[in-house]
């Protein structure tokens, strides 16, 4: 890995990020950022690298709040990408699909399509989806 991310690689770390953010904090200390690495196969000196650039005020946790507008239009497209029948919403079964491709489990993807489908309607809406980022 090089010394930044590249944009598909700093998808996927959000992604894992809110899979590791058990307690939904919207931080993940140093520990889970370790495994989200070894997740991705990070190297553990690259991982301990770019925790010390995620974590900005020096508390031992990364954060993904404050989010800058180029990082909203990704999550935009992000969600357009996987919204594969251009309904304005990510149903079940395409979320489904994500999460194979990231290989998360059935059981933690399901915890997460619930905690993004805010109003439990089965599907996750573009303001659910970048709210909880």
């Amino acid at each position: 890995m090089r010394g930044k991310l590249n944009s598909e690689e700093r998808g996927r770390l959000r992604s894992l990020f809110h899979i590791y953010d058990v307690d939904n904090s919207g931080r993940i200390e140093k520990n889970e950022f370790s495994a989200i690495c070894q997740e991705l196969q990070v190297p553990t000196e690259e991982a301990e690298s770019i925790f010390s650039r995620l974590d900005a005020d020096g508390d031992g946790t990364s954060s993904v709040k404050g989010m800058s507008a180029e990082e909203r239009d990704r999550l935009r497209a992000l969600f357009r990408a996987y919204d594969v029948d251009n309904s304005g919403r990510i149903e079940r079964n395409e979320f489904l699909t994500i999460c194979a491709e990231l290989q998360v489990s059935a059981v933690e993807a399901d915890r997460i399509f619930q905690r993004l489908d805010v109003d439990q309607d089965g599907t996750v809406t573009l303001q659910e989806f970048i709210h909880e980022w």
